[in-house]
């Protein structure tokens, strides 16, 4: 599937966000001015939903369009097999405890430690990626402005790889004791192991 999705958004690129004639003359200006790179120096993909036709008037460009479609679908598709298979793997693991012989209570813990981990590692990239770039296409295709605003998706995207494993890090018991037993004393396994061989040179 992810070589599926690859290979489909490769061509919704090439297809529908390719580079032209006229996205040049539109783009040039702006480069230079606020870049100073030359238009002829760089590839580039545009997003551009609306472009003037020869009345001078603002028309949409629906080839952009279709690729926005075949994007929400692709993340729509995602979610619904995370939210789908989430399910099943809970309803599963459910049924599984309860024929388990491990301690119920533990069992349970685990469980619901491992299912809170899952659940927040979906949510980060939701907030830090699907929900920015959302609103960072939603504008254009409104007409409006965005303006520097667009650099804050590249921040988020650029957090997203460090803020991954935390959910599990702090969720999962045994990961969060060992962090905060480290940061509050980095020396407490240096004291225990002395400890152990006072003791068995005492004995």
């Amino acid at each position: 599937m992810p070589i599926f999705y690859g290979v489909w958004w490769c061509l919704v690129v090439a297809i529908c966000y390719r580079s032209s004639s006229k996205s040049d003359d539109f783009m040039r200006i702006p480069l230079l001015e606020h870049y100073d790179t030359r238009i002829e120096d760089i590839s580039y993909v545009i997003v551009w939903f609306r472009v003037v036709n020869e009345d001078g008037v603002l028309e949409p460009r629906w080839t952009t369009f279709i690729g926005i479609a075949n994007l929400w679908f692709m993340v729509t598709s995602s979610f619904v097999c995370v939210i789908f298979f989430g399910i099943k793997c809970y309803t599963k693991i459910t049924k599984a405890l309860k024929h388990s012989k491990m301690s119920s209570y533990y069992a349970r813990s685990i469980q619901k430690q491992l299912f809170q981990a899952l659940v927040l590692q979906t949510l980060v990239p939701v907030v830090l990626m699907y929900v920015p770039f959302g609103v960072l296409y939603m504008f254009p295709m409104l007409n409006i402005e965005v303006g520097f605003i667009s650099t804050f998706v590249t921040a988020t995207i650029e957090v997203y790889p460090a803020v991954d494993p935390l959910p599990t890090m702090f969720i999962v018991d045994n990961f969060r004791k060992t962090i905060l037993c480290g940061c509050r004393n980095p020396n407490k396994k240096e004291e225990v192991s002395e400890l152990q061989n006072r003791s068995k040179t005492v004995s």
